[in-house]
């Protein structure tokens, strides 16, 4: 039998609630930022103190709202000396809704102050740097975004919120403007909410996922069950009066097609880029930001600089974003992915773009079993990698044992990265290129491209 752990006595806790009571208000002075932009700021309780929403060489009144032994963590009450380089933000929702927390620093300056952590973290991390810095891949701070997923919450009948989440909550921001959304997506997301309060049902509705692809836009509303024929009539209407491919999704993955677009096939939505189609389903992941997607694989391209003689493994595939690109450009790609749609869906994009030099494998690279080495893994001359935000570290071990001449590494969190690249270098990897994707401009989050070669 099992036997559980009972503490005989209480035991206290390192992290405290916020209050007033326990840490007084302070005065502190932003010296710098983490990775993450927040600000570092001085202050009268020897602690790390991190603030969101403050500029470097600003001074501001802040509240403690926890802490433990050495990291406090604060909002700002006052700011007392604001800096020159401080604007005022272009969203009615600033502040309330949880997205796009950079407004008030301008987009070039988002640009440096994230190039320069990242180069602080891979200083701190590597050791100093020899390879070259490249010019960040930028977009325009507004407009970029080509897929959005708004919650929508009934309150009753008659009362809908429909918006994105508050910032540290549940609740939801009822927006009338979201300037980040691409101009066909904003003006969906306002002209829609009169539809659903006539619906009968509308309650069933729960989400609306909206898409801006090269011709068309496509609206698929999430339902916990079956829309009325009057509802669908009119969600039908709806979509006829703008032009948009209008999905149902249920809670059983199945999509129902309400109005097709002449431009859309059913349920396989699609977005154009490098003179390619690569075909979708709403389940699978796209890059947000366009703008920044085509730039990233051209930037990949040159760095990796495919020839008709290489074999490259492409690891973390998805549908095909590099995979194909790449075919087009050298003798063989092997793609692998870790969900088998996706696999499946880069077998199809493979076949619909002409391109028989793909082989797709189904895998799960977040765990590895050398003594099983899987059918993929064989030499190769180039290996391209775009991981999730957990990073690659289950394959970094293997990698330098099928010996790729180049490694381009393509991250949307430098800490993994960092902690991967130690992995490589300690395999006499060197570092040759480095440069940011800001492919969401307007918040914290920031990407990362790297190029080694042996």
């Amino acid at each position: 039998m099992a036997k559980f752990f009972k503490p005989t006595k209480q035991l206290k806790s390192r992290k405290h609630a916020s209050s007033a009571k326990q840490l007084s208000h302070f005065v502190g002075a932003v010296e710098k930022y983490d990775l993450n932009l927040k600000a570092i700021v001085t202050n009268p309780h020897n602690k790390v103190a991190f603030v969101s929403g403050l500029l470097k060489g600003e001074k501001a009144k802040i509240k403690p709202t926890s802490y433990t032994d050495k990291v406090l963590q604060g909002d700002i009450v006052e700011i007392i000396e604001p800096s020159a380089q401080r604007i005022k933000p272009n969203c009615p929702h600033f502040g309330t809704c949880g997205g796009c927390q950079l407004q008030y620093l301008s987009n070039d300056n988002q640009v440096v102050e994230k190039q320069a952590a990242l180069k602080q973290l891979l200083e701190m991390q590597l050791g100093p740097l020899q390879a070259e810095w490249q010019a960040p891949i930028n977009s325009s701070p507004w407009g970029y975004r080509r897929t959005a997923r708004l919650a929508l919450w009934w309150t009753t009948k008659s009362k809908l919120t429909l918006g994105f989440r508050e910032s540290k909550s549940k609740h939801i921001v009822n927006i009338d403007s979201c300037p980040i959304l691409t101009p066909n997506l904003e003006n969906i997301a306002l002209t829609i909410k009169p539809t659903l309060l006539k619906l009968e049902n509308g309650r069933h509705l729960t989400h609306m996922q909206l898409f801006d692809l090269n011709s068309y836009q496509c609206v698929i509303l999430r339902a916990t069950d079956v829309l009325s024929l009057a509802d669908q009539k009119e969600l039908i209407a709806f979509a006829e009066g703008l032009n948009v491919h209008l999905l149902i999704e249920y809670n059983d993955n199945r999509f129902d097609v309400l109005r097709s677009h002449k431009d859309a096939n059913q349920a396989q939505l699609h977005y154009n880029t490098d003179n390619l189609k690569f075909e979708f389903s709403a389940k699978d992941f796209i890059q947000v930001n366009q703008s920044v997607n085509d730039k990233m694989i051209q930037q990949a391209m040159t760095w990796l600089n495919p020839s008709e003689d290489d074999v490259i493994l492409d690891l973390f595939s998805g549908v095909g974003n590099f995979t194909l690109p790449l075919a087009k450009r050298c003798k063989q790609v092997i793609g692998v992915e870790g969900v088998n749609d996706m696999v499946n869906q880069l077998k199809h994009n493979a076949k619909l773009n002409g391109l028989n030099n793909v082989e797709a494998y189904q895998a799960d690279l977040s765990v590895f079993d050398e003594k099983r080495p899987p059918q993929w893994l064989k030499p190769i001359d180039k290996l391209l990698l775009d991981p999730a935000r957990d990073g690659a570290l289950a394959v970094m071990h293997t990698i330098p044992k099928i010996k790729p001449k180049q490694i381009l590494y393509i991250s949307c969190n430098p800490a993994t990265m960092v902690r991967d690249l130690k992995v490589l270098i300690a395999a006499e990897y060197q570092l040759k290129k480095v440069g940011i994707l800001n492919m969401f401009p307007n918040t914290a989050h920031m990407e990362a491209m790297v190029l080694l070669e042996k």
